[in-house]
């Protein structure tokens, strides 16, 4: 990897786990002292703050990149997206319910349903989880972290360590095989498609569909 890749990318991921994960920790509770507000309403307004800010700032990071990618969605794109967001739906549900056999117990998402709760209190927020969220997500994990590492590592190697952090960052310990499947998926649709566009459609419309069955569905049959 050349120096200059190195440290954009070294800055990509400070700016997520910094701007993204822990300003808005500190802005919730700015938020509470000073402005009087609500915590759930505090920490949904610090989340969409952080993740906005995040993105803009590591867009400009990788504008370079960003220019050099034109088309940046192309109509094949979207239908590789939409393809690979039932594979996604697929593998979520069937993991749960083997997790679920396994354990003897219903598996419920503490951090899913904490953000439902903040979804609720604002709904701008849906922005965040559904739009901003999964492309951080994908440029962080994939195009910076798997994309990087396949060049040392190799492609199995690279998509198990992208994953396993993925999975990881998510904090739900008795979700961790879900989502670290889920992040393989991610990284082999963006090794195959070649366009991280395509992880992006995918991971959002996941986002969003589980939003939506979750505040409006919340104890399906």
């Amino acid at each position: 990897m050349k120096k200059t890749y190195f440290w954009t990318y070294f800055w990509v991921i400070a700016v997520f786990i910094l701007i993204a994960q822990v300003i808005p920790g500190i802005l919730a509770g700015l938020y509470v002292q000073f402005q009087q507000i609500p915590f759930n309403l505090a920490i949904a307004y610090a989340a969409l703050t952080g993740s906005v800010l995040a993105l803009i700032i590591i867009c400009y990071l990788l504008r370079n990149e960003i220019k050099a990618t034109k088309p940046f969605l192309r109509g094949k794109d979207l239908l590789w997206g939409i393809t690979s967001l039932f594979g996604l739906l697929v593998f979520q549900m069937t993991a749960a319910l083997i997790i679920q056999a396994v354990i003897n117990s219903e598996l419920k998402s503490e951090n899913t349903e904490f953000i439902v709760s903040l979804v609720k209190s604002a709904p701008l927020l849906m922005l965040s989880v559904a739009l901003i969220g999964p492309i951080l997500e994908e440029i962080v994990f994939r195009k910076v972290i798997f994309g990087s590492l396949r060049k040392f590592l190799g492609v199995p190697f690279a998509a198990v360590i992208s994953s396993l952090l993925f999975a990881v960052a998510h904090g739900e310990l008795s979700f961790l095989p879900v989502y670290f499947g889920m992040g393989l998926i991610l990284a082999l649709i963006y090794q195959k498609s070649g366009r991280i566009a395509v992880p992006i459609i995918a991971h959002c419309s996941m986002n969003l569909l589980v939003m939506i069955a979750q505040i409006y569905a919340p104890n399906p049959l």
